[in-house]
C-alpha cells in the first residue's frame, strides 16, 4: 500500500521508513508482516487517554475546525485480533490496515472517550488556520532555538488530530477474514473513569 508524498512529522516518516525496511527483508525463512492500526483506544490505554485526559483537565484542549473531520480508530481488542489473523493468514511483505467499523468526527469520538473516563469535554474550538500558523511558527522557532522552545503544536500532532484521517480495511478483510471482535459502544462500556 502506498506511502504519502510528504509526512505530517518525523514520527510517522521514522515508522514509515521502519516499515519499508522491515518488509524489504522480508524473505520465505522470515516472513514480515505489518500491521497498521489507527488510535489505539482501550482499556488501560496508557498513551493517547491520559494525555487527553491531561489536556481537558487543564484547559489546554481545543477542537481543530469544531473536530468535524472523520477519524478512523481502533479498540486495542481490534488491533490484537489483526495482529493474530496477520500471523495466521497474512501475505509475507504485506501491509494491513486494522481499524473498528465505525468511523465519527474527531470530536465525537474523542468526547465519548473522554466521558466515558469520567472527564467534561471541552467546547471551545480553534480555527483551522489559526493551528496551522502556529504550527508554521512553533515549529520554525523550536528549529532556530534547536529545541530549547518547544512548538505548544508541531506537525506531527496536527497531523495525528487535527485532519481526516480514514483507514480501508478491506485488504485485511478480503485477505485476513479481519472483523472487529469489538464495537466502539462496547468498548466505551469498558474504559475505566479516570481518578
Amino acid at each position: 500500500q502506498p506511502y504519502p508524498a510528504r509526512f505530517a512529522g518525523s514520527y510517522s516518516a521514522s515508522k514509515a521508513a521502519a516499515e519499508q525496511m522491515a518488509l524489504s527483508l522480508s524473505s520465505p525463512a522470515m516472513p514480515i508482516i505489518a500491521v497498521r492500526p489507527r488510535f489505539v483506544w482501550g482499556r488501560d490505554d496508557t498513551t493517547a487517554l491520559p494525555q487527553l485526559i491531561a489536556a481537558a483537565r487543564s484547559g489546554k484542549l481545543a477542537w481543530i475546525a469544531g473536530g468535524t473531520y472523520l477519524t478512523s480508530t481502533t479498540h486495542i481488542d481490534n488491533a490484537v485480533e489483526g495482529i493474530v489473523l496477520a500471523l495466521m493468514h497474512g501475505k509475507a511483505g504485506e501491509a494491513y490496515f486494522i481499524a473498528d467499523d465505525e468511523r465519527s468526527t474527531f470530536r465525537s469520538f474523542v468526547s465519548r472517550l473522554l466521558e466515558a473516563a469520567g472527564v467534561e469535554a471541552p467546547d471551545k474550538t480553534v480555527p483551522r488556520m489559526v493551528v496551522r500558523a502556529v504550527v508554521a511558527v512553533g515549529s520554525a522557532i523550536e528549529r532556530l532555538t534547536r529545541g530549547a522552545i518547544a512548538a505548544p503544536i508541531g506537525a506531527q500532532e496536527y497531523g495525528t488530530v487535527g485532519v481526516e484521517v480514514t483507514l480501508n480495511t478491506e485488504k485485511a478483510r478480503r485477505e485476513l477474514g479481519y472483523r472487529p471482535i469489538i464495537s466502539v459502544n462496547e468498548g466505551m462500556s469498558t474504559v475505566v473513569p479516570a481518578v
